[in-house]
């Protein structure tokens, strides 16, 4: 698996970081490092916000209704990243990859869209031998308002 480019010394004392593993908070994945002297965690997020990397985007609006909950999650353009995590914690892929879709909708300056799709993920069985399909659905609303020039 590819790692990102991370500064190897460490912030606090300048020893060398050694690559522990990546892990995810929320939805944004991150890498963490640890210091080989005074083994202090560094951590790095993979991830940014979408509203960080379109500064087109004044606003965004993203609505996920799911088949396995009660209600439905809500993000905006600093709270979600380029993958929609599933909540399936049987699931061992990450959900939807919406930068695509995001991508597509700021080219054709479209201010709606909506997507209904199965999570790309699997499910790993209890003795961890075979594999099914996530079975979790995805009903997504993405809303969109575009800065002024």
């Amino acid at each position: 698996m590819k790692r990102n480019k991370f500064p190897s010394e460490c912030p606090s004392c300048g020893g060398e970081l050694e690559y522990e593993g990546r892990y995810r908070r929320g939805n944004f994945r991150h890498e963490l490092y640890r210091c080989k002297d005074c083994r202090l965690p560094v951590e790095k997020s993979i991830d940014k916000p979408i509203g960080e990397k379109y500064p087109i985007i004044k606003s965004l609006s993203i609505e996920v209704s799911e088949k396995r909950t009660i209600g439905s999650r809500i993000f905006n353009k600093e709270s979600i990243g380029a993958f929609l995590y599933c909540t399936n914690p049987k699931c061992t892929n990450p959900g939807i990859y919406l930068e695509p879709t995001i991508q597509d909708m700021i080219e054709k300056k479209q201010r709606n869209h909506v997507i209904r799709e199965f999570c790309s993920g699997v499910e790993l069985t209890p003795t961890g031998r075979t594999r099914d399909h996530c079975d979790q659905y995805f009903k997504i609303t993405i809303d969109l308002v575009f800065e002024e020039n």
